[in-house]
C-alpha cells in the first residue's frame, strides 16, 4: 500500500515543462496578435503556448509600419520523443522553456514627405511585382505567356435601330 502510495504522489508530483513566449517591441504598448488571437495589454507581452512548429504574430502600432512574423518554434532536446515522457510526467522539478522575440516597427513615413523620384521608383517596383505576379500565376495554370504588345479592345457593335412599331 505504501509503495502504491509513492508511485501515486510521484505520478500526481510529476515534471512538467512550462513554456512561454515573450514579445518586446520597439516601441512598446503595441498591438500583439498571436495565431490570430489578439493579446490584452499590448507589448512587451509574455505568455504561455501549447506546441511547437509554426506560429503567426503581427504587431501593429499607430503611425508604424505592421509587422508580420511567422516563427517556427522547435522543441528544445528535453521535449524531443521519448525523452519528453520523462520530463513531462516523471521529471520532479520543473523545466521551463522561454522564447524571446524582439520586434523593431519602422516609423510610417506620410506620403507627402516622399520625394518624387521615391515615389516614382516606389510605383516601377509596384508595377514589376505586379507583371511577376501575373507571370507566375500564368505559368501556375499553364497558359502561354501574354503578349507584350496589346492591341486595345475593339469597341462593342452599336446596337441595331429599333424597328418602328406597327399599331
Amino acid at each position: 500500500m505504501k509503495r502504491a502510495s509513492m508511485a501515486l504522489a510521484l505520478l500526481v508530483l510529476g515534471g512538467c515543462v512550462h513554456k512561454e513566449i515573450e514579445i518586446m517591441t520597439r516601441p512598446p504598448g503595441a498591438r500583439v496578435e498571436f495565431d490570430g488571437q489578439i493579446l490584452e495589454g499590448g507589448s512587451p507581452a509574455r505568455f504561455p503556448f501549447d506546441w511547437y512548429g509554426a506560429h503567426e504574430i503581427i504587431v501593429e502600432k499607430p503611425g508604424y509600419i505592421r509587422k508580420r512574423l511567422i516563427v517556427h518554434i522547435t522543441p528544445p532536446w528535453f521535449e524531443q520523443f521519448p525523452i519528453d515522457f520523462f520530463t513531462e510526467v516523471l521529471w520532479p522539478g520543473r523545466l521551463y522553456d522561454i522564447r524571446s522575440y524582439p520586434v523593431a516597427l519602422d516609423k510610417m513615413l506620410p506620403m507627402d514627405d516622399v520625394p518624387d523620384d521615391e515615389k516614382a521608383a516606389m510605383k516601377d517596383g509596384l508595377i514589376e511585382r505586379g507583371s511577376q505576379f501575373r507571370r507566375l500565376a500564368r505559368e501556375e495554370l499553364g497558359l502561354p505567356p501574354p503578349s507584350e504588345k496589346r492591341e486595345p479592345a475593339a469597341a462593342p457593335p452599336a446596337p441595331a435601330p429599333a424597328a418602328p412599331e406597327a399599331k
